[in-house]
């Protein structure tokens, strides 16, 4: 299995690489330093099993960026990584289909564990920006995670149907779950949770 690990910042990309091949030997991780050379290399048509992505690099454009990556990747692994990233961006890449979202600044044995099990089993995370985030919370659906979101970003319920094209109703509902499965009794509680780990 050959994946490409993309980000500008070098120093990182060849720190986790090196961590990476130390502790397995069924991906070959290849580093690349910029977006430009991953979207010419994905055009290139060029066997490709994955592909790991920072963020916030030049000429990426943020989920322009996220989007494209996805539609040359096709159904092959596709994880975001960034040390800044925002909840609504997370929530708009895990909308653009990535597999995962991972936080730069988690330990790098957790930062690497967390990538191994997304690549290796091509799970679907619902929350897996920050890997030390409360259990609870990783029980989210996407639906759940993406309600979560904009509710830490103080959006209201018709806001958020009317961006996720959902009624205010079923807002309401998922709302509820949410709380249940995060033990938080108002959404408030559930704002100061998610801001915590995101």
């Amino acid at each position: 299995m050959q994946v490409y690990f993309v980000d500008d910042h070098a120093l990182f990309a060849d720190a986790i690489t090196a961590l990476l091949d130390s502790v397995q030997s069924q991906i070959q991780f290849e580093r690349m330093y910029s977006f430009d050379d991953a979207i010419q290399l994905l055009e290139s048509e060029t066997v490709i099993d994955g592909m790991v992505v920072d963020y916030r690099m030049p000429n990426m454009n943020g989920i322009r960026g996220v989007s494209k990556l996805r539609g040359l990747l096709n159904e092959k692994p596709l994880v975001m990584i960034s040390g800044s990233a925002t909840i609504l961006e997370v929530s708009e890449a895990y909308k653009a289909d990535v597999n995962a979202f991972l936080s730069k600044s988690i330990p790098a044995e957790s930062f690497a564990k967390s990538l191994l099990d997304v690549l290796q089993n091509e799970t679907k995370k619902a929350l897996n920006y920050e890997t030390n985030c409360d259990s609870v919370l990783s029980l989210l659906t996407r639906r759940e995670l993406e309600i979560s979101l904009r509710i830490a970003d103080g959006r209201t319920n018709a806001d958020i149907a009317d961006e996720l094209g959902i009624s205010e109703a079923t807002v309401k509902a998922h709302l509820r779950t949410i709380l249940i499965k995060s033990n938080c009794r108002n959404r408030t509680e559930l704002a100061i949770k998610i801001l915590k780990y995101v």
